[in-house]
């Protein structure tokens, strides 16, 4: 009964995010593809050990936020979403990339690993966040981490680590929100909103 209602909402997740690009077919098929790859990465895990919520799932809800919420159409960013924790919970090593990049394209697969270079430990001695916050080629990176981040916050409303919703808001309040001010105010409203229904 779990297994069943787990898929049932991978499925629903992944037919709203088609539905944005079901005016081109290759854009479907591209991120057809990519979803493809995410599940199979993903499969088995779940978001922050909730057994109810599979990890491909918060993938899925990034590209939407931008796709849907941010009415960002762009596919290769679409796929960068969707594959955003593809280096970050996986072990991988220089084929596997290689691979990616045959199947993704090389836009996608850099935005990719620009958004996992972005590490909020230590920020103050990061030298590429420091990029990421001011130069102007990095906004479609920002648009990725901090829609990232926005669902990451959303998720945390039902969880039950108090440090850990004590420590995103804190981190988000310093640091994205900064971002997010250089990026878009609809994502200042949109993470500030989440913030406050954060108890």
């Amino acid at each position: 009964m779990m297994k069943s209602r787990m898929y049932d909402s991978t499925k629903l997740n992944f037919i709203k995010l088609l539905k944005l690009f079901e005016d081109s077919v290759e854009d479907v098929v591209a991120i057809t593809r990519a979803f493809s790859i995410a599940y199979v990465i993903h499969r088995g895990k779940f978001y922050d050990n909730i057994r109810s919520e599979p990890y491909i799932n918060h993938t899925l809800r990034v590209a939407l936020i931008l796709a849907s919420e941010l009415k960002i159409k762009d596919k290769d960013v679409i796929i960068a979403a969707i594959l955003h924790d593809a280096f970050e919970k996986t072990y991988t090593n220089p084929f596997q990339e290689d691979l990616l990049k045959k199947t993704i394209g090389d836009k996608a697969l850099n935005l990719i690993l620009s958004t996992t270079k972005f590490n909020i430990k230590n920020m103050e001695s990061n030298e590429y966040c420091k990029l990421v916050l001011k130069s102007s080629n990095s906004k479609i990176i920002r648009y990725l981490i901090l829609a990232n981040r926005l669902d990451s916050i959303r998720i945390l409303k039902s969880s039950i680590h108090k440090d850990k919703i004590q420590r995103f808001k804190k981190e988000t309040q310093e640091y994205f929100l900064p971002i997010a001010n250089l990026t878009d105010d609809n994502l200042v409203f949109k993470l500030s909103v989440a913030m406050y229904e954060l108890k």
